[in-house]
């Protein structure tokens, strides 16, 4: 027999007994009121039906309550404390990389207990608090009041081919949002980490996606491109609205460029079939970011791109001597066999024609060529 300390009182369980695992999401209200959808969708699709496959174990029954999860007779009361605090955050690592749940685990502050049987609350073994989390629900915050209130912007930068300036592949669309209090302008950068760890991204490049159809419906001789994040770049029922109007209109369908980013991993088999329907309505696919991170892999994975986009951070390295040279012509090399439209990316200086010219490429985009244009609302002037 062993003492199972509470807060309210000492309780003798026996070691041959079995704990439950509490996971209390302490901030839960205010994840309603901000993502309501999002975290039911979560907490009853993803938790109820998965963690039991996570855990192997089948007489394990996930319980999920409004702002609770309880895993009963999970962990021997036997164990010691630092073996329960191991054996929860092997569950808790186990779960977050599901791709449902990490904007909950991520925004979440969580409490986990280890508790005696009949609900008696015991000790605290893991807590995990939500100060970067906040840092990131603030942004997320700011983003949807952006985009509800129709403040995304668009700038323009060209890729433009080697030695004739004038010939211009297509103009990729670069997303703003411009916040409401302010009038300030928000870049990429700023806020894509924010709503990828909230699971609101794929909402967000829905929103790209449309208003760029938007401008080639306005602009009948434009070629216009956007990137989608590799998270987004699954065949779901969320894209059947925009598969249905480029269907409509294959006039647009051929003008539009969807580039894939290298954020996240693609999803093989979804993200093939994703990118094969769109390029059976017309549309071209571009890898972006290739040589680095995800982009190399995503390029392999898709098989078929139209274009592969070469990391401008390879270019910059290329200036640097012969290794980051070698570098360049390899990945180079590599993007020609999978797609005969090389575009590098980053060209700034005047020798990184040379640069370029030495990898065989015929496409480039940079400042040198055309510094992205001031950011549109649709509809509005410029920001």
């Amino acid at each position: 027999m062993s003492d199972f300390n509470t807060a309210e009182r000492s309780v003798q369980i026996s070691e041959n007994d079995r704990l439950d695992v509490v996971v209390n999401i302490m901030n839960y209200r205010q994840l309603v009121q901000r993502y309501a959808r999002d975290v039911i969708h979560v907490m009853n699709r993803v938790l109820l039906n998965g963690v039991n496959d996570v855990i192997g174990d089948d007489s394990v029954v996930a319980l999920v309550e409004p702002g609770q999860i309880r895993l009963p007779r999970l962990l021997p009361a036997g164990l010691g404390f630092s073996e329960t605090h191991a054996s929860i955050e092997r569950i808790l690592t186990r779960i977050a990389p599901a791709k449902e749940l990490q904007g909950l685990l991520s925004l979440a502050a969580l409490e986990v207990h280890a508790s005696a049987a009949g609900g008696v609350q015991g000790v605290r073994v893991l807590k995990i608090p939500a100060r970067e989390s906040q840092m990131h629900m603030a942004v997320a915050e700011e983003v949807l009041s952006a985009v509800s209130n129709n403040r995304l912007a668009l700038s323009r930068q060209p890729i433009r081919r080697v030695g004739k300036a004038s010939d211009v592949l297509y103009d990729e669309c670069l997303a703003r949002l411009v916040l409401l209090d302010t009038n300030q302008v928000m870049p990429p950068g700023s806020f894509i980490p924010s709503i990828e760890r909230a699971g609101l991204v794929s909402a967000f490049d829905r929103l790209v996606v449309r208003s760029v159809i938007g401008e080639l419906a306005a602009n009948q001789g434009m070629v216009l491109g956007c990137n989608i994040s590799a998270q987004s770049a699954v065949e779901a029922a969320w894209w059947l609205p925009i598969f249905e109007e480029l269907g409509r209109r294959p006039d647009i369908a051929e003008r539009l460029v969807i580039e894939v980013t290298e954020s996240a991993p693609l999803v093989p088999s979804k993200g093939r079939s994703f990118v094969q329907r769109l390029q059976a309505l017309g549309c071209k696919i571009a890898i972006d970011d290739f040589g680095v991170h995800y982009g190399m892999a995503t390029g392999m994975e898709i098989k078929s791109p139209d274009i592969i986009k070469v990391d401008g951070s390879l270019l910059k390295n290329a200036r640097l001597g012969a290794r980051g040279q070698g570098r360049l012509i390899g990945i180079s090399d590599l993007a020609r066999e999978l797609s005969s439209i090389v575009v590098i990316e980053g060209v700034e200086e005047p020798s990184d024609f040379e640069l370029v010219d030495r990898a065989g490429c015929q496409w480039v985009q940079g400042y040198l060529l055309g510094r992205p244009t001031e950011p549109v609302v649709p509809g509005r002037a410029a920001v």
